[in-house]
């Protein structure tokens, strides 16, 4: 997803909504089950993106694109909404 992200400012999105996006409290655990993953960069990568998406929500909100999870188990940070499929 955070390749996506710079695509969407790119084209001009006001919004982005991430479904499931590092939906787990601990590393490596995602919406789907998946066992095929590298057990070594799983931590690096979860830090990555959690420690991340703060910073990225405000550099976002900056450019006047609201992001938005859909998602209640997120451990992404705090600062980004949580929000509910059904009011997107």
């Amino acid at each position: 997803i955070e390749t996506v992200i710079y695509m969407a400012v790119h084209v001009g999105a006001k919004n982005i909504y991430a479904i499931g996006w590092d939906s787990g409290d601990k590393a490596g655990e995602h919406f789907y089950d998946d066992e095929t993953h590298l057990d070594s960069n799983r931590t690096f990568e979860y830090e990555m993106v959690q420690n991340g998406s703060g910073p990225l929500y405000n550099w976002l909100k900056d450019k006047g694109i609201q992001l938005s999870l859909i998602s209640e188990t997120s451990s992404l940070s705090d600062e980004i909404p949580r929000i509910k499929l059904k009011d997107v």
